[in-house]
């Protein structure tokens, strides 16, 4: 379960939710704060809890590109994300088992000609590879169509264990270059994780399943950006 609570007055710099986690119930809902004699009302904004068997396209948008980050791309095909028992799958598989094995090896693959769209990266050709540049893992990213600006948000899920498995729940800016190239328009990592059971750092601190981190991104350059971080177990 999602639950957003926004300021629906202030909208002049939005933001969107960004998901790519395996199993989820999400819901946007009403927020009143009340500070020194000051009261600021919100509504609610987005809510889904996965009852109508389908991933409803009025709410969210997949992303659609054969390079995203790390070894995967990310698609709208069902096999990828859906909806079962009220609650929303995302699931990796192996691009070689969609496309046969020469075709990864040697072939090419174009977002435009297999999803009809691309979304492209901030940087780099997200749209098309081939040979050795082809993903071999195809995932799925969506992004709500509700932006919000103030409030709180609420997530039920459940995460996977598997080795180099990299669930991410973000927040994203709807327009990336409007102060600049990442991260001056600034990034919200709610929650990342590695799947692996067996990650750990040189000094002996778990990289893996058992720890969750939390970041805000923003700054003037990707190699220097200044960034704000949590860990929690």
């Amino acid at each position: 379960k999602l639950t957003i609570f926004f300021d629906t007055k202030q909208q002049s710099y939005r933001r969107q939710v960004a998901m790519e986690i395996p199993t989820v119930s999400v819901a946007v809902c009403v927020l009143l704060l009340s500070l020194v004699g000051c009261s600021f009302s919100a509504t609610t904004v987005f809510h889904d809890d996965f009852n109508g068997g389908n991933i409803d396209g009025n709410k969210w948008k997949h992303d659609k590109k054969t390079s995203g980050l790390g070894f995967e791309m990310y698609t709208p095909e069902h096999q990828n994300s859906y909806v079962r028992n009220g609650q929303l799958f995302i699931c990796p598989t192996f691009t070689e088992d969609r496309f046969g094995a020469d075709r990864f090896a040697h072939g090419s693959l174009d977002a435009r000609e297999l999803w009809g769209a691309c979304d492209p990266n901030w940087g780099g050709d997200s749209c098309h590879t081939q040979g050795h540049k082809n993903r071999p893992i195809m995932s799925a990213t969506l992004r709500s169509k509700t932006h919000i600006k103030y409030g709180r948000v609420e997530v039920r899920a459940k995460l996977p264990i598997g080795d180099w498995i990299w669930p991410g729940i973000w927040m994203m800016p709807t327009e990336p270059g409007h102060y600049g190239g990442w991260p001056k328009s600034g990034e919200i990592d709610m929650l990342e994780t590695a799947g692996n059971l067996n990650l750990h750092h040189p000094n002996g601190r778990s990289l893996g399943v058992d720890m969750d981190q939390a970041h805000i991104h923003y700054g003037n350059a990707r190699t220097g950006d200044g960034h704000a971080r949590h860990e929690g177990q």
